[in-house]
């Protein structure tokens, strides 16, 4: 099954972006451990949320239903507002943000291969 035409340019570009982006998320996640001690569940929400993300682009890429690119929005950005809610400060907020960063990033700059093959026929 190969991606839908719609999407080639936009993985492209995700995949041009993401060694930028990785780069960007461990320099703020470097940056932020010298003020601040991260939460572990903090951290964990950070990985599952980064995996959801890449998750719900991949398989919108594939199929082609935009209602994944809401479930992947959702996954992101929900977690953030439940930080904000439980009051755990701004600095653990970036954290959690590089830390979905860094995942997200660095599965793109990994599976780059086995996105490309669905792209080529």
């Amino acid at each position: 099954m190969n991606m839908k035409p719609e999407y080639v340019n936009e993985s492209r570009w995700t995949r041009r972006v993401a060694p930028y982006v990785l780069v960007a998320g461990s320099v703020g996640v470097g940056v932020s451990l010298v003020w601040i001690a991260p939460i572990l569940w903090q951290l964990v929400l950070g990985l599952v949320s980064g995996a959801l993300v890449l998750f719900f682009h991949l398989t919108k890429w594939r199929t082609g239903r935009e209602r994944f690119q809401a479930a992947a929005m959702a996954a992101g950005f929900l977690p953030v507002f439940i930080l904000m809610r439980w009051n755990v400060g701004f600095p653990h907020v970036i954290q959690y943000l590089c830390v979905l960063m860094i995942v997200y990033s660095g599965a793109v700059v990994l599976l780059w291969r086995k996105i490309l093959s669905w792209i080529q026929p």
